[in-house]
């Protein structure tokens, strides 16, 4: 699985979409609506990753191999950490949140 995540297709779009959140892979460009969002190398590869499989369930295990190449326990909250930073700058003017929590597994994109 995380092997298929890291694989580009041969159709790999510039931009990809998720509800109103807009992200270009060619300039890391990342707006939610008309309001660009500035993030940093690590949230904007995390965005990336969940926008790249939406509603899909992404373990802490796989989040942690597509960003720092390491198993997730090594990182103890870390990920955690950058969900909620990722969170508060996407729902910074009361949008609706999009990362849904999966108890005990992970995280998913997913409409509110």
């Amino acid at each position: 699985m995380r092997a298929l995540l890291r694989r580009e297709g041969p159709s790999k779009t510039t931009e990809l979409h998720f509800m109103d959140i807009t992200l270009d892979t060619r300039t890391h460009e990342v707006k939610r609506g008309e309001r660009q969002i500035s993030l940093t190398s690590k949230e904007y590869s995390l965005l990336e990753l969940l926008m790249s499989n939406p509603s899909l369930v992404l373990s802490r295990d796989m989040i942690a191999e597509h960003m720092w190449n390491i198993d997730a326990e090594h990182l103890s909250n870390v990920i955690d950490v950058y969900i909620r930073y990722l969170r508060r700058k996407l729902c910074e003017n009361g949008e609706p949140d999009v990362i849904s929590t999966i108890r005990g597994f992970g995280y998913q994109l997913k409409e509110p």
